[in-house]
């Protein structure tokens, strides 16, 4: 997908957002984090293909929940890898900040998309502080897609926090230096939501 097709579809899908409001049912705010392990694949110019080997990955969301199948979040999501190209090899993070529309398929189990910002990030602990060029971040475009699962639906009412298990695609395109950098991280996530 070209970059120049994203405002078409970040559109459609902020056209998405007021039908799901429209809908009735519980109402509320929703929020989650999330923790695991992701694989990520990515093409650059210097370096050709690369993918990387089992690294971390984390999510995090907050948003309304229109109905008691629709909910319009903001998303933000992250797998590490290690970085190949210019200087020395080192730990980044292929990460997104989008808007997302999830929909529950059954109280357990739901599903999610969203287009957003795409960013090729430096991760925190593996930085040298006498490099500035490791403390850039690179951004474009991405595209996140979700499935989860409730493990603990049955819980009782009172209890607002439930643990999911969610698997995660999420493909992006930044710029960089030495050129367009594109790729996709596939992740598998153990987290707490609020239902």
């Amino acid at each position: 997908m070209r970059p120049s097709k994203l405002p078409l579809l970040m559109a459609c899908h902020l056209l998405a957002a007021p039908i799901a409001i429209a809908q009735s049912g519980a109402r509320g705010f929703v929020s989650g984090v999330s923790l695991g392990i992701a694989r990520t694949s990515l093409r650059t110019p210097a370096i050709g293909s690369a993918r990387s080997g089992l690294d971390f990955a984390f999510g995090w969301r907050v948003g309304y929940r229109a109905s008691e199948r629709v909910a319009v979040m903001l998303q933000g999501v992250g797998a590490g890898y290690r970085s190949l190209g210019p200087g020395r090899p080192r730990r980044r993070g292929f990460e997104a900040l989008v808007p997302t529309v999830e929909v529950a398929l059954r109280p357990d189990t739901w599903i999610s998309t969203g287009v957003g910002m795409h960013l090729d990030a430096p991760v925190f602990f593996d930085l040298q502080r006498d490099r500035p060029d490791e403390r850039r971040y690179h951004r474009g475009w991405g595209m996140v897609l979700g499935a989860g699962y409730v493990v603990d639906a049955r819980r009782p009412s009172w209890s607002r926090t439930a643990v999911a298990v969610e698997g995660r695609w999420h493909v992006g395109v930044a710029s960089t230096p030495e050129g367009s950098v594109r790729g996709h991280s596939t992740a598998l996530l153990v987290g707490a939501r609020q239902r």
